[in-house]
C-alpha cells in the first residue's frame, strides 16, 4: 500500500498532494499548487491499496488537469480517456435492459410525433 501511495505523490511533484478520509469511508484527494486548490477528487479506499488502480488514478487526474487547463480537447481519441465504467446516480452499473428499454421508448415517442 505504501508503494502505491508513494507513486501517487511522486506523480505530481509540483503539487502538494493530500489524502483525507471522508465520513462515507471514501478518501478525498486534493492537489494544491501555490496555496490554491487545483483539483479535488473523491476516490475509493481500495484504490490506494493497488498499484494498478493508482496508475489509473494518476492517468485520470492528469486528464482532468489537462482538460481544466485547456491543454487538450475532449474530442480527441476517447479510448485513452475512459478507463472504467461511467458513474450512475445510484452507484450501480447501468443494466443493458434499462438502456434498451429507454431507447425503445424514445423510438416510440419519436414515431408518435412524426405520425401526428
Amino acid at each position: 500500500m505504501l508503494i502505491a501511495v508513494k507513486e501517487l505523490f511522486e506523480a505530481f511533484p509540483s503539487y502538494d498532494v493530500a489524502i483525507e478520509p471522508r465520513p462515507d469511508g471514501r478518501l478525498l484527494l486534493t492537489l494544491r499548487q501555490a496555496d490554491e486548490v487545483t483539483l479535488r477528487k473523491v476516490i475509493d479506499r481500495a484504490t490506494v491499496c493497488c498499484q494498478t488502480q493508482v496508475r489509473c488514478l494518476v492517468g485520470d487526474v492528469l486528464r482532468d488537469l489537462k482538460l481544466a487547463s485547456g491543454d487538450v480537447a475532449w474530442a480527441e481519441d476517447s479510448r485513452q480517456w475512459l478507463r472504467g465504467d461511467l458513474p450512475t446516480f445510484t452507484g450501480q452499473p447501468v443494466t443493458q435492459t434499462v438502456a434498451k428499454t429507454l431507447v425503445a421508448r424514445r423510438k416510440l415517442t419519436q414515431a408518435a410525433r412524426t405520425a401526428a
